[in-house]
């Protein structure tokens, strides 16, 4: 699925910039902005009912209230659409001459949010083989939709292809649904189930404002003050270096079930966040080395030199990756744990510290100066997250090390990034070298701390043996 993710991302570039820069940077924030809106219509109660379905919690009167919650909010989408396509089109594309193409993009919203519940709930049934098929078979049929509108030359048909396909996705997966999917319930018992979620919905929701503002914020400014244009360069390089962190959705949609375990299996919950991290942090330093190696040839090769926005860039997005894979996957353990404000308050930190570096450095700097806000951002709110004992201040002594370690180890990166800056011909070496060490060191920290949690365990389970024997 991952794989399949990795080159459906890399043949719709090569494709979409067949139609022109403009038109492709045009499209880009289309997809952008769709997905996006997908998020709003569902308002991250997606996770609540993932949880709810996990533990086999209220399913159907989930289910229900997932799907009332969809239709309130698809119905806003669509009259905001119908009275402000002018306004919403300045603020996607920076010229309201796009205003046509605003009902698209709602429909298409429409289309992908009904996709979405289907999801959501191979998702919560813990059924990772029927969730991966529909992910390729949608991203197959995206594609495919792609390369008609660029043989045809028009972005409209591009649009309406993604629209179509996936109302052809959304008829066969109701063809296929097992279970129930609309169930006579009582209004009260919705609003008791969405008053209830709203307390994991809402802190996530904001998290993922904090998050899109973290990674899309820079693409609204460069609209507004450069146009298509000027964004152009920045959407293909930018999208071709966040493939590096392309594991890190399937890695959170495959453990987040398992945080949401019954009363009384915390320990059970805190070691699939280990190693969900650990995952996370061998993958995503792998994708980051490969993309930094690859990228500048990679790119040019695929659309030409003119979209290459540097290696300092290529850097800074795809080491960003790298933190910002620990600090979601934590964000997801403390939303269902009852600790959610912890994640949005570090999320919001990361967003300033990126917004401030961004609006100091990109005057001067242009896309480069986007790029390290956003890595020191990803980095700052990592910081804060390894740095907090998330793990209900348990006495073990690896994650007192980690902190320590972690501490000094981010200080001695941003040496290593004033080091690069000024040795611009071995930077790269440096940096690549570096993020091997990072992903080393996590690995490392990660496996003490599981095998302290295994240690423990295995003491525990020796001691109650005996003392059944000898009782």
């Amino acid at each position: 699925m991952t794989l399949f993710a990795l080159v459906k991302g890399i043949l719709s570039l090569k494709l979409m910039t067949k139609l022109g820069h403009e038109n492709y940077a045009m499209l880009a924030q289309f997809m952008v902005f769709a997905t996006f809106g997908v998020q709003l219509a569902v308002l991250s109660f997606d996770a609540p009912l993932v949880s709810s379905i996990a533990t086999k919690n209220n399913q159907k009167i989930a289910r229900m209230s997932f799907l009332l919650l969809l239709a309130i909010n698809i119905s806003l989408l669509i009259l905001a659409g119908s009275f402000f396509s002018k306004e919403i089109s300045l603020s996607v594309w920076g010229d309201g001459g796009y205003a046509e193409y605003v009902r698209y993009l709602i429909i298409y919203i429409f289309a992908l949010t009904l996709n979405h519940f289907f999801l959501v709930n191979y998702q919560g049934q813990k059924r990772f083989k029927a969730y991966g098929t529909v992910q390729i078979t949608q991203q197959l049929m995206q594609l495919s939709a792609i390369s008609i509108g660029v043989v045809m030359g028009s972005p409209i048909v591009l649009m309406v292809s993604l629209i179509v396909v996936e109302f052809a996705l959304w008829v066969v997966l109701w063809f296929f649904y097992e279970g129930p999917f609309l169930t006579r319930v009582s209004v009260k018992e919705l609003m008791i189930w969405l008053s209830r979620s709203a307390k994991i919905a809402t802190p996530l929701f904001v998290a993922f404002l904090l998050i899109w503002a973290l990674t899309n914020g820079a693409r609204l400014a460069l609209v507004h003050f450069g146009g298509l244009e000027k964004l152009a360069p920045f959407a293909a390089t930018f999208s071709l270096c966040v493939l590096a962190g392309v594991v890190i959705n399937p890695i959170c949609a495959i453990f987040f079930p398992y945080f949401s375990k019954p009363s009384g299996e915390s320990k059970k919950n805190k070691d699939a966040l280990v190693s969900a991290q650990l995952a996370l942090a061998f993958l995503t330093t792998l994708s980051s080395i490969f993309i930094i190696v690859v990228c500048e040839k990679f790119l040019s090769f695929l659309v030409g030199e003119k979209l290459y926005a540097g290696d300092f860039f290529v850097f800074c997005i795809c080491g960003a990756q790298v933190a910002y894979a620990q600090a979601r996957i934590a964000m997801l353990y403390l939303s269902v744990n009852d600790k959610p404000k912890r994640g949005v308050l570090y999320f919001f930190i990361g967003v300033v510290v990126m917004l401030g570096i961004d609006w100091l450095g990109t005057k001067k700097y242009g896309v480069n100066g986007v790029a390290l806000g956003y890595f020191v951002g990803c980095l700052t709110i990592a910081f804060l997250f390894f740095r907090d004992a998330y793990f209900d201040n348990e006495k073990i002594g690896v994650l007192s090390s980690m902190r320590k370690l972690t501490f000094f180890f981010l200080i001695g990166f941003g040496v290593m990034i004033a080091c690069a800056s000024v040795a611009i011909d071995s930077w790269k070496k440096m940096l690549v070298a570096l993020l091997i060490s990072f992903s080393l060191y996590l690995t490392l920290s990660f496996w003490n701390f599981s095998r302290e949690i295994f240690l423990l365990k295995l003491k525990s389970r020796i001691i109650s043996l005996i003392s059944a024997k000898y009782a």
